[in-house]
């Protein structure tokens, strides 16, 4: 806290005098200037084994969950929507830590957890009904059966498993029009 600060608490009488010699005798401590997270600084192959898409798509991505371009966190803390949707991608794609998540964005653990729980909170409020329901329109049940028999078929031991959400990369479709 600053002396200026500081002083009005005593004034107001939010701040007793000790409390007030004590929080002038803290020494001040400078924070070091925060490196933004820039995606274009990151290796191409680096973006596919840390993201799972490639540079082009992220964007795209971005814009199609309807990220904002700035996102602000309850303590504050201020995020690119790139930087967010990155952070969402990260720990999807494989099962990283906050320790080491730290290392790429420069952030502390408290901020990309809550940066985490942003982005999940949003994307699911934003396509709950494509998460709740099976009822659309391009998902046949003849379709889901058909999966079922390839994945059955390729030695899998259960009969209902028709998608897989393990991190497991298989070519897919990215349509280009909505």
């Amino acid at each position: 806290m600053d002396r200026k600060t500081t002083c009005v608490l005593l004034m107001s009488k939010a701040l007793s005098y000790e409390e007030t010699v004590l929080m002038l005798s803290l020494p001040k401590v400078e924070r070091p200037l925060r490196i933004p997270f820039d995606l274009n600084a990151i290796d191409n192959s680096d973006i596919w084994e840390w993201f799972h898409f490639t540079r082009e798509n992220i964007p795209r991505l971005k814009e199609g969950f309807g990220i904002p371009d700035a996102v602000s966190l309850e303590n504050k803390s201020l995020f690119d929507g790139v930087e967010i949707l990155c952070i969402l991608l990260g720990r999807l794609a494989y099962p990283s830590r906050y320790t080491t998540l730290k290392l790429i964005y420069r952030r502390s653990k408290p901020e990309l957890s809550m940066a985490f729980s942003w982005i999940v909170g949003h994307v699911e409020s934003k396509f709950r009904h494509l998460l709740t329901s099976l009822d659309l329109f391009w998902l046949k049940a003849a379709d889901i059966s058909l999966f079922c028999k390839a994945v059955r078929r390729k030695g899998a031991p259960l009969r209902a498993v028709w998608g897989f959400i393990d991190g497991t990369f298989r070519p897919c479709c990215r349509p280009k029009v909505d």
